[in-house]
This record gives structure tokens, C-alpha cells and sequence, in this order.
């Protein structure tokens, strides 16, 4: 056995049991420990290593993006320390990502030692560096399976705060609905009234807003759950990479143009739900994978496959708008172009602009020249205008009595 692999786990024991550090699990290339503690934010994250000259260059680039997705995950940027451990020789060190030392045991005085001065304990000679070595992974494999999971509502309180607001909303709202389905209320009409896109009231009042108000509006509860674990799992990623008003920015006009092809192309249909925004999140995170190089990573290769997988046959399922997913994914994808951060990438940032803007030029095209306004629903009609009389809006309802009516005489 390699003595040096002795030392390196228990120097994690070390860390884990004495100073309140928590395993990290990546796929290792050899040997390596990654570690956390968020109390001590100068030392917050520690990969521990076995010195190696084979493949630096290889190993550095590996150990920067596995950092970066812990980072995403944490949603903080705890200084990083890349400790090496060594038979002899010393070095501490500053470089772009963190800190980089080396320590071994006839070199056991610097900085992160003396931060940590139990780690002296990982270096003492033994009697049988074998026994000790499967008696020390034994405890670690302990420490990981008695790790607690979070509770429900430790992972709410986890949530970035514009991901939890935005999934608050959707999910009050359709239960405001199902109220009112609950009362006797027809639900579309119901929908039509708080906002959901039908592009009859859009074209006969100019009620343009129901494209982005329709993504917060669902109908029924596996819609919205469904809706609502996508964006606590894509949200959350997105909002701790780019920040609450990225993320915003993301969503919203994922809804939007998700709409405005359906708008575009499509006669008079009721739409619902944040779907447009969630493939807008979709496609931003594809591009951040893609250029960030952790898609060669095979464990979230395969997640990737997984997730586009489901959400194409997704498509299948009848009174799914297809076009409504694809102008948010072609919109997020052209996003995750403009958010990208890869110098090499400046020109595609340039050209992702202008692809947004003709792709915007041609939409509205295609919109004007879009002459299908059917079916008309005259009773569904009727029926959001009563809502409206019922709730203490008589002038919206006598008003929009009058616009349906000029409406119908135009379009028919």
C-alpha cells in the first residue's frame, strides 16, 4: 500500500471528525476528497489529494469545474483550498481558484496545518498502515450513510428566493381556481378571466399581457406539480448560476415567446402554464453545460439525456403546445449563447443578439400576416364575462360585451 493514501484519508477523518467538515461525492480519477464547511467561509471547501505529476494540466481543468458545480449547488463562493498530500516537500500558494498546498510530514507548519493543528495526528507512524487504512475508510463510509437528509421544509428554506416565490404563486393560483371550479364556475373561463392567453379577448380588447400573465396560470394540480418540481430542479440551478434577475429575466421572456409563436402560428386556443419559461430555463443550462465542459461529465450526460427524453414525449400528450416549447427552448438557447462567459465565445454572444432580434422581426411577421382567429367560443365568452359582473366588474363586462360583438362582425 501507498503510505501516502493512508495519509490522505485520514487527514479527511481529521477534518470530518474533529473540525466539522461534510463529505462532498464526485467520481474520483484516483484518489482525491472533497470537502465542506460552510461556517468557516476562509476555508470553506478543501479537495484533498494525492501529489501526482501525470496529466497537471488535465487534472487542474477537471478540478475547476467540479469546484464551479459545487459552487452552484452551495450557492456561495467559500474561499478554495487544493491541498496536496506528499511524502516531503512543502508549498502553499496562491492561484486563480483558491489557495494550492502541499504539505507532508517532515513539512507540517504551514498555514493550513496550523489552521488545523490535528492534522499532525494524520502523519504519526502506525504499526500496520493497511489495517488502519480500511478502518479509516470504514468510518468515512459511516460518517457519509449517517449524513441526514434535509426535511421537507429545510430544502424550501434551501431554495433561491426567486425560484420559491414564482412556484408560490403557481401553485396559489391554481388553487384560487379550483376555488372557483369549486363554486360552479367553468374553469377555462374561469383561467380566461385571471389572465390565461386566448386570443380572442387578445385580439378584440389588445389584451397583449395575457402572453406573459398565461405562465403563472394552470388548471388542474398535476399540471402545476409537474410544472413546479421542473422549476424547483431547472430553477434552482439557473438562479444560483446567473443570480434572481437573470433568472427572471430567463423566464419571463421563455413564457413570452413561448406564447408569441403560439400566437403567431395558431388560430384561437386557450394556453396555460410556465412551460415556455421552463424551456427557456431548459436551454439555458444546456448551452452552461455544453460550455463549461461538465456535459463530457457521463453522470450528467446522462441526466441530460434523460430529461430531454422525457420532455420530448412530453410533446405527444394532446393539448400540449409544441410550439409553445419550442419558442421557449429556441429563446433559452440563444440566451445561454448571450450569458456565456468563454472568451473563445464572443463571436456566437454577438450573433446570438442578432438571431433574438430577427427571430423577435419574424415572429411579429408572421403574426400579422396570421388571418386564423378560430373557433370562436361565443358561450365561453359569455361565461368569462359573467365572472366578471359576479366579481364587481360590470364596466369590464359591459365593455367587452361591446368589443366581442364588433369582434365576431369583423372575423366571421
Amino acid at each position: 500500500m501507498n503510505i501516502k493514501e493512508y495519509w490522505l484519508f485520514k487527514a479527511a477523518h481529521v477534518l470530518i471528525e474533529k473540525y466539522g467538515y461534510q463529505l462532498i461525492d464526485v467520481r474520483p480519477i484516483q484518489e482525491e476528497i472533497w470537502l465542506n464547511n460552510p461556517k468557516k467561509e476562509a476555508y470553506g471547501l478543501v479537495r484533498l489529494s494525492l501529489a501526482s505529476g501525470f496529466n497537471i494540466q488535465s487534472i487542474e481543468e477537471r478540478t475547476h469545474k467540479i469546484r464551479e458545480a459545487i459552487e452552484q449547488v452551495m450557492s456561495t463562493q467559500p474561499t478554495f483550498w487544493d491541498v496536496q498530500i506528499d511524502d516531503e516537500g512543502t508549498l502553499e500558494e496562491i492561484n486563480p481558484d483558491g489557495m494550492h498546498c502541499v504539505i507532508s510530514p517532515e513539512a507540517l507548519d504551514n498555514g493550513f496545518v496550523q489552521q488545523f493543528p490535528e492534522l499532525k495526528d494524520a502523519f504519526v507512524k502506525v504499526e500496520d498502515p493497511n489495517q488502519e487504512l480500511e478502518e479509516i475508510k470504514e468510518k468515512i463510509k459511516a460518517m457519509r450513510k449517517s449524513n441526514k437528509p434535509m426535511t421537507l421544509i429545510e430544502q424550501v428554506k434551501s431554495l433561491p428566493r426567486g425560484t420559491m416565490i414564482i412556484t408560490a404563486v403557481i401553485i396559489s393560483i391554481t388553487l384560487f381556481l379550483m376555488g372557483m371550479q369549486f363554486i360552479g364556475y367553468d374553469v377555462f373561463a374561469a383561467a380566461i378571466f385571471i389572465g390565461a392567453y386566448y386570443k380572442t379577448f387578445v385580439l378584440a380588447n389588445n389584451e397583449y399581457w395575457r402572453l406573459l400573465t398565461t405562465g403563472f396560470i394552470h388548471i388542474d394540480i398535476f399540471h402545476v406539480l409537474m410544472n413546479s418540481i421542473a422549476l424547483i430542479n431547472i430553477g434552482s440551478f439557473i438562479e444560483r448560476l446567473y443570480g434572481t434577475k437573470r433568472f427572471l429575466i430567463i423566464l419571463i421572456n421563455g413564457i413570452f415567446f413561448g406564447t408569441f409563436f403560439v400566437f403567431a402560428a395558431e388560430g384561437n386556443n386557450l394556453v396555460v402554464g410556465i412551460s415556455g419559461g421552463l424551456y427557456a430555463l431548459l436551454g439555458v443550462m444546456l448551452v452552461y453545460l455544453y460550455e463549461s465542459g461538465l456535459m463530457r461529465q457521463p453522470m450528467i450526460r446522462s441526466q441530460i439525456m434523460r430529461m430531454v427524453f422525457i420532455n420530448v414525449l412530453i410533446n405527444f400528450i394532446p393539448q400540449v403546445s409544441v410550439l409553445g416549447h419550442m419558442g421557449g427552448l429556441i429563446v433559452g438557447i440563444l440566451l445561454g449563447f448571450m450569458l456565456s462567459r468563454k472568451p473563445s465565445w464572443a463571436p456566437l454572444r454577438k450573433h446570438a443578439y442578432l438571431a433574438l432580434i430577427v427571430l423577435s422581426m419574424a415572429v411579429v411577421t408572421l403574426a400579422a400576416q396570421n388571418q386564423n382567429y378560430l373557433p370562436l367560443y361565443g358561450k365561453t365568452d359569455q361565461w368569462v364575462l359573467d365572472i366578471a359582473e359576479d366579481v364587481g366588474l360590470k364596466g369590464y363586462s359591459e365593455m367587452m360585451e361591446d368589443k366581442l360583438f364588433d369582434y365576431y362582425q369583423e372575423v366571421e
